[in-house]
């Protein structure tokens, strides 16, 4: 019975030990005890520069005109401005969208709060310390993965510091934006109509990106330009109405077909609304009906290539000036 007195005695200390070693490990060694988010003073604000960039390694700044975090002499603690939030925020995004990037966060320091810290024991590395501290920020209030975060620090000669805290994303690579050929040869089929007449156009599936038993409307560049074709129109006469009509192949159940047909010329009327078209526009469906080539070949199977074709919206002005 003594014996396991003195068992839970010792296993009762040692949580005790465990409990101040630990305190110790993260308020002196990291130094992240302390508020990390210190208030400004109101009369500080104006004197903080805005300055602050989120920069690739090749030199890209993706972010700019951000306020530079401030810290009073020997601590790790960042005088938070509102902007800082949303610096952090933006960065968060850009971690989120760009899988394969990490963020390395440099702390910085004088040589002098350096030799301070050390002298005080306050700090085992005080410009990293006020890097992990934001670290720690992006992980618990932007669920940013610590493991994508790098840490390092730096010591200045110099007496002041300009930048306490600098932030570069790695491994980012910009979109690549698409190119005129991407486009060619839908922009082409439609401004040749719209050379002729923009009262009856033909918008084809390689056009409006209508995959098979699809409604999404993905349009070229140059249904733009046919937009503001019907805006200047509508204006001289807004009496008349366009109404849109809905294709499909002859694939599948005929009904269906239908209201299919019906879903895209919805999705292109929501399309033209979003860009700003104010105009009456009525919405119709032929579904299978009215094909403009024969999707089948002579043995019966599918011609994938008229199908496409057939997977269409027709978009007709009704005017008593036609």
């Amino acid at each position: 019975m003594v014996h396991l007195i003195k068992i839970l005695l010792s296993l009762f200390i040692f949580i005790i030990w465990l409990f101040f070693a630990r305190q110790y490990y993260i308020c002196e060694v990291r130094g992240l005890c302390k508020d990390t988010n210190v208030l400004v003073d109101t009369s500080e604000i104006n004197q903080i520069p805005y300055t602050l960039q989120l920069k690739t390694v090749d030199g890209t700044i993706l972010i700019d005109n951000m306020p530079q975090f401030r810290y009073n002499y020997a601590s790790n603690g960042a005088i938070f401005v509102e902007k800082h939030n949303l610096f952090l925020s933006q960065i968060a995004n850009y971690l989120n969208e760009n899988p394969q990037t990490e963020l390395r966060i440099t702390g910085h320091c004088t040589e002098e709060e350096y030799i301070s810290t050390q002298e005080n024991e306050l700090y085992q590395d005080l410009a990293k310390s006020r890097a992990v501290a934001i670290q720690d920020k992006l992980r618990s209030e932007f669920q940013v993965d610590k493991d994508r975060i790098i840490v390092i620090s730096k010591i200045s000669k110099q007496e002041e510091i300009e930048e306490y805290l600098s932030f570069d994303l790695l491994g980012y690579k910009p979109p690549i934006p698409p190119s005129i050929d991407t486009f060619a040869a839908p922009d082409t089929a439609l401004l040749n109509q719209l050379k002729n007449s923009i009262k009856d156009i033909v918008y084809t599936d390689k056009s409006a990106n209508f995959d098979y038993d699809s409604e999404n409307f993905n349009p070229s560049p140059a249904f733009n330009i046919y937009i503001d074709s019907l805006t200047q129109y509508f204006e001289k006469y807004p009496n008349d109405y366009l109404i849109i009509i809905g294709h499909t192949d002859s694939k599948g159940n005929a009904a269906y077909n239908k209201r299919l047909g019906r879903s895209r010329a919805q999705a292109v009327k929501r399309y033209m609304q979003e860009q700003g078209l104010d105009i009456n526009i009525e919405i119709d469906s032929k579904g299978e009906e009215e094909p403009l080539f024969e999707d089948r070949n002579e043995d019966g199977s599918f011609n994938e290539e008229n199908m496409a074709k057939n997977r269409r919206v027709n978009l007709k002005i009704i005017s008593e000036n036609q």
